[in-house]
């Protein structure tokens, strides 16, 4: 049995009920691991949680609010998004309630073990503020507090189980837990899944060559085609969208949405696991076509306008020549899909329906969710 401990981070970055998440329910299911979460864990991911959730109905609110200014007679417009105004701010009532059952039933489906903070290593946590030990990135740095409570918690946790896999991504966090005898520092959840013993179990070779064949990957191009909103639904924030260096002029907060699905080409299925006898999930890559969003000055604006070979739309500019722009690029995405079934399959019967997508799409449920983004090239 092996012991882990996931962090908040980590929490952000997978989800609750992510492919990745599934598998590790399989494990938990077949004794082979125990998942423990420290209460400040918990409270930080869910206070971030309902704050992301309720900033981004406000961002919705802000957006009707401008519509409605460019409205100047009740018409069945103004009046809808009166109606939308109302529901937005229903919604918001309920996000914290929302989040909760979501952490809540995360909790009892994975039979995660909470660690409560003990108040008498409170002391310890103190010293290590005023020495920088620990996991405090230097001394007197308030904001690492949280960090080493953490940290003691795991402390704690090895003394009484044992040795403890710690996935986390905060750089300072993984130095200084590292340290600590009894736990072995992982950076993902998928770093956790490589461990042999781990991989030989959720090993499936015939469904993963299934899946990872050119004919699947042929398959759900065209499923995605034909499923639209699939791929041009995505949105990939500033600081997941890489190699910016392409666009060629300084380049801010670029963020993208609106990929062209009948473009994706090059798709490569990998890092596959079992989560079911019906539930498969693992990462994707493809390229496409898409639109950028990127924020630069009025001067490095004029430079690409004047270039034949590129094509720049301004979308606004403030006072001191701060520019919205948009731009087409080449862009690869990168994320995680996961394919539940109706029913269980044998290799046969997922065979065929991988091997015919949309004419099996009731048979198949496809999520797509991509987390970040390569420019590769520009559009002319």
């Amino acid at each position: 049995m092996k012991n882990i401990v996931l962090d908040t981070n980590i929490l952000h970055k997978e989800g609750l009920f992510s492919g990745r998440m599934q598998v590790l329910k399989k494990l938990v299911n077949a004794k082979l691991i125990t998942i423990f979460v420290p209460d400040i864990v918990l409270r930080e991911f869910t206070t971030k949680r309902i704050s992301e959730i309720t900033n981004a109905l406000n961002s919705i609110q802000g957006s009707l609010v401008k519509a409605d200014k460019r409205l100047d007679h009740p018409i069945e417009l103004k009046e809808r998004m009166v109606s939308l105004d109302k529901e937005v701010i229903a919604l918001k009532n309920i996000v914290a309630k929302s989040v909760s059952d979501d952490v809540s039933l995360w909790m009892e489906s994975h039979q995660i073990q909470k660690l409560d903070f003990n108040p008498e290593n409170i002391a310890k946590v103190v010293d290590d503020y005023f020495t920088g030990s620990g996991v405090f990135k230097s001394q007197k740095s308030r904001e690492d507090f949280p960090d080493s409570m953490i940290h003691q918690t795991i402390c704690d946790l090895v003394a009484n189980v044992g040795e403890v896999h710690a996935i986390l991504i905060d750089g300072a966090f993984k130095k200084g837990i590292a340290k600590q005898e009894g736990v072995k520092v992982l950076d993902s959840i998928q770093a956790f899944l490589e461990i042999t013993d781990i991989a030989d179990y959720l090993s499936n070779e015939p469904f993963e060559q299934l899946f990872t064949s050119p004919e699947v990957a042929d398959q759900l191009r065209l499923y995605f085609a034909h499923q639209k909103e699939q791929v041009s639904h995505i949105y990939v924030t500033d600081d997941a969208v890489s190699n910016l260096e392409v666009i060629g002029i300084d380049a801010y907060n670029a963020t993208i949405n609106w990929p062209d699905e009948d473009s994706i080409r090059d798709i490569v299925i990998s890092n596959f696991y079992t989560a079911s006898d019906n539930e498969f999930t693992a990462e994707i890559s493809f390229v496409t076509d898409t639109s950028v969003h990127y924020i630069s000055d009025y001067g490095s604006y004029l430079q690409i306008e004047k270039d034949a070979n590129r094509s720049i739309y301004m979308d606004s500019m403030d006072g001191d020549g701060i520019c919205d722009l948009y731009e087409s690029f080449i862009a690869e995405f990168s994320g995680k899909i996961h394919f539940s079934f109706s029913e269980p399959q044998s290799l046969e019967g997922a065979t065929a329906i991988m091997n015919s997508i949309i004419e099996n799409e009731a048979l198949v449920s496809i999520d797509l969710e991509i987390e970040a983004a390569k420019l590769l090239d520009i559009i002319a």
